[in-house]
Protein backbone atom coordinates (compact mmCIF):
# COMPACT_ATOMS: atom_id res chain seq x y z
CA UNK A 1 0.00 0.00 0.00
CA UNK A 2 1.12 3.20 -1.19
CA UNK A 3 1.75 6.30 0.87
CA UNK A 4 3.23 9.52 0.05
CA UNK A 5 2.98 12.81 1.42
CA UNK A 6 3.51 16.13 -0.11
CA UNK A 7 4.02 19.77 1.61
CA UNK A 8 1.96 18.12 4.63
CA UNK A 9 -0.65 16.80 2.98
CA UNK A 10 -1.46 12.94 2.16
CA UNK A 11 -1.51 12.93 -1.50
CA UNK A 12 -1.38 8.61 -1.65
CA UNK A 13 -2.32 7.18 1.11
CA UNK A 14 -3.43 3.38 1.37
CA UNK A 15 -3.28 3.37 -2.94
CA UNK A 16 -3.09 -0.79 -4.17
CA UNK A 17 -3.07 -2.16 -7.26
CA UNK A 18 -2.31 -4.75 -10.02
CA UNK A 19 -2.22 -4.43 -13.39
CA UNK A 20 -1.75 -7.20 -15.88
CA UNK A 21 0.45 -7.40 -18.61
CA UNK A 22 -0.86 -5.81 -22.05
CA UNK A 23 -3.76 -3.90 -19.69
CA UNK A 24 -4.20 0.10 -19.06
CA UNK A 25 -5.51 1.93 -15.97
CA UNK A 26 -6.58 5.11 -16.31
CA UNK A 27 -6.49 7.47 -12.84
CA UNK A 28 -9.36 9.60 -12.64
CA UNK A 29 -9.98 12.16 -9.78
CA UNK A 30 -10.14 16.01 -8.91
CA UNK A 31 -7.50 18.79 -9.30
CA UNK A 32 -5.04 17.91 -6.23
CA UNK A 33 -6.20 14.35 -5.60
CA UNK A 34 -2.86 12.68 -5.81
CA UNK A 35 -3.03 11.31 -9.66
CA UNK A 36 0.71 13.03 -10.78
CA UNK A 37 2.18 12.14 -7.55
CA UNK A 38 1.33 8.34 -7.81
CA UNK A 39 2.66 8.69 -11.44
CA UNK A 40 5.32 9.96 -9.93
CA UNK A 41 6.21 7.63 -7.53
CA UNK A 42 5.60 4.93 -9.91
CA UNK A 43 7.75 6.17 -12.52
CA UNK A 44 10.57 6.59 -10.07
CA UNK A 45 10.75 11.04 -9.76
CA UNK A 46 9.42 10.41 -6.15
CA UNK A 47 10.12 7.67 -3.79
CA UNK A 48 7.10 6.39 -1.29
CA UNK A 49 7.21 7.10 2.05
CA UNK A 50 5.92 3.91 2.74
CA UNK A 51 5.10 0.61 0.91
CA UNK A 52 6.17 -0.78 -2.46
CA UNK A 53 6.08 -1.37 -5.94
CA UNK A 54 6.51 -4.76 -7.69
CA UNK A 55 7.34 -4.91 -11.38
CA UNK A 56 7.65 -8.70 -13.35
CA UNK A 57 7.28 -10.37 -9.95
CA UNK A 58 10.27 -8.10 -8.56
CA UNK A 59 10.87 -5.29 -6.34
CA UNK A 60 10.72 -1.99 -7.94
CA UNK A 61 13.50 0.76 -6.40
CA UNK A 62 11.49 3.83 -5.57
CA UNK A 63 14.21 6.05 -6.90
CA UNK A 64 15.92 6.22 -10.55
CA UNK A 65 19.33 5.54 -9.35
CA UNK A 66 17.98 1.73 -8.60
CA UNK A 67 16.39 1.31 -11.68
CA UNK A 68 17.31 -0.88 -14.69
CA UNK A 69 17.53 0.54 -17.95
CA UNK A 70 14.88 -2.00 -19.31
CA UNK A 71 12.43 -0.59 -16.62
CA UNK A 72 13.34 3.08 -17.49
CA UNK A 73 12.24 1.96 -20.67
CA UNK A 74 8.66 0.26 -19.96
CA UNK A 75 7.72 2.43 -17.50
CA UNK A 76 7.38 5.80 -18.58
CA UNK A 77 4.63 8.44 -18.09
CA UNK A 78 2.86 10.51 -20.93
CA UNK A 79 1.62 13.88 -20.22
CA UNK A 80 -1.44 15.18 -20.57
CA UNK A 81 -1.17 18.33 -22.39
CA UNK A 82 1.15 17.70 -25.25
CA UNK A 83 2.00 21.34 -25.02
CA UNK A 84 4.07 21.01 -21.14
CA UNK A 85 5.57 17.80 -22.41
CA UNK A 86 6.76 18.40 -26.19
CA UNK A 87 9.26 21.66 -26.13
CA UNK A 88 8.36 23.25 -29.51
CA UNK A 89 11.39 24.96 -29.94
CA UNK A 90 13.22 21.53 -30.25
CA UNK A 91 12.52 19.98 -33.82
CA UNK A 92 10.92 16.43 -34.52
CA UNK A 93 14.32 14.68 -35.07
CA UNK A 94 15.42 16.21 -31.21
CA UNK A 95 12.24 15.32 -29.32
CA UNK A 96 12.84 11.47 -30.85
CA UNK A 97 16.29 11.09 -30.79
CA UNK A 98 16.44 11.44 -27.10
CA UNK A 99 14.54 7.93 -25.83
CA UNK A 100 16.30 6.83 -28.93
CA UNK A 101 19.73 7.49 -27.29
CA UNK A 102 18.77 7.04 -23.98
CA UNK A 103 17.07 4.12 -23.67
CA UNK A 104 18.30 2.25 -26.73
CA UNK A 105 21.75 3.63 -27.37
CA UNK A 106 21.13 4.64 -30.79
CA UNK A 107 23.87 7.13 -32.65
CA UNK A 108 24.84 8.33 -36.22
CA UNK A 109 23.58 6.45 -39.16
CA UNK A 110 21.44 3.72 -37.06
CA UNK A 111 20.05 6.92 -35.33
CA UNK A 112 18.87 8.73 -38.34
CA UNK A 113 17.44 5.65 -39.70
CA UNK A 114 15.14 4.95 -36.57
CA UNK A 115 13.58 8.54 -36.57
CA UNK A 116 12.95 7.87 -40.35
CA UNK A 117 11.11 5.02 -39.75
CA UNK A 118 9.10 6.40 -36.95
CA UNK A 119 8.28 9.11 -39.03
CA UNK A 120 7.20 7.19 -42.02
CA UNK A 121 4.72 5.08 -39.50
CA UNK A 122 2.91 7.67 -38.33
CA UNK A 123 3.00 9.20 -42.06
CA UNK A 124 4.50 12.22 -41.40
CA UNK A 125 6.76 13.69 -44.12
CA UNK A 126 10.73 13.17 -43.18
CA UNK A 127 11.46 16.92 -43.84
CA UNK A 128 9.59 17.14 -40.80
CA UNK A 129 12.10 16.11 -38.63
Amino acid sequence: RLKRTVDHVKAVDGIRFSLPEGQTLGIVGESGSGKSTLARVVAGLLDPAHGSLTFDGAELSGTLAGRTEEQFRRIQMVFQNADTALNPMHSISAILARPLKMYFGLKGRALRERIDELMDLVRLPRELA
